[in-house]
């Protein structure tokens, strides 16, 4: 099952100064896919346009209610990805974080969450980060498109 995220779950944010000075600008074609044993693997995709050295995240999941007590909590659930990039030679380094929370019961979450670097080629997929909890295998990949 492939899925694409509507333009209203994802959420681009710029933190640097405008672009004065001619920094060159990708889109990163996310790809997450996750497998687990006796079903079929589910891919979902979003992508992101970002100027070297800007920063950018996208969130996808949704928003649950949780009983706490006597009373109802709501909690996000699903995955973060936050994202920038300095070029390197012909090559893209980028910094990416994320963050996957699941429901794990009626009242507990589990939050996984990497750190780290992918040197990624324009054109070509590249792995950015992997994540095996409860039989489940989830795996980003980023392929980068000059712009």
């Amino acid at each position: 099952m492939t899925r694409t995220i509507p333009a209203l779950l994802l959420l681009a944010l710029t933190t640097a100064p405008a672009l004065a000075d001619d920094k060159p600008v990708y889109r990163l074609d996310f790809e997450l896919t996750t497998t687990e044993p006796g079903k079929p693997a589910t891919t979902t995709t979003f992508s992101l346009n970002l100027a070297e050295d800007r920063h950018g995240e996208a969130t996808l999941g949704d928003n649950i209610a949780l009983p706490s007590g006597t009373t109802t909590t709501r909690q996000n659930i699903g995955m973060r990805v936050d994202a920038t990039f300095v070029t390197r030679g012909p090559a893209l380094l980028l910094d990416v974080e994320t963050e996957l929370t699941e429901r794990a019961g009626p009242s507990t979450l589990h939050r996984l969450a990497t750190k780290g670097a992918a040197l990624a080629t324009p054109g070509k997929k590249a792995f950015v980060a992997a994540i095996d909890h409860d039989k489940a295998h989830t795996e980003l990949s980023v392929t980068p498109t000059r712009l």
